[in-house]
């Protein structure tokens, strides 16, 4: 995850919490920014990845499941540190990091099999 990413993804947020009108799109809010922090972990993963070519695919499925594990489990560690103990709540967050991951990673690979580049 890079630092200027990730400052992007703050303001961005930051600006959508400042205009959100309700509980509900403050919730769609934090759903998205977990979204995109899913998004810009699976590059960050993605460029780990293409940059150790000596990997075997059980390596490389190994650690992309680490680095997943490592994301929900750090959501989950901030929904307790914050005290929130909303279970759908944290649900939804977990699932939409995950989408992002997933997608960005089946997009960046998607990409290479066409002959693009990422």
């Amino acid at each position: 995850m890079s630092a200027s990413t990730l400052r992007q993804i703050m303001r961005d947020t930051d600006a959508r919490l400042e205009a959100a009108r309700d509980d509900d799109e403050v919730r769609r809010v934090g759903i998205d920014h977990m979204n995109a922090l899913g998004a810009d972990l699976a590059a960050t993963a993605y460029l780990k990845l293409v940059s150790r070519p000596d990997m075997t695919v059980d390596q490389q499925a190994g650690f992309l499941k680490d680095t997943i594990d490592d994301l929900m489990t750090s959501i989950e560690a901030s929904f307790v540190t914050h005290g929130v103990q909303d279970v759908a709540l944290l649900a939804d967050h977990l699932e939409a990091a995950e989408v992002g991951f997933v997608g960005r990673l089946d997009e960046l690979f998607s990409v290479v099999r066409i002959g693009g580049r990422a």
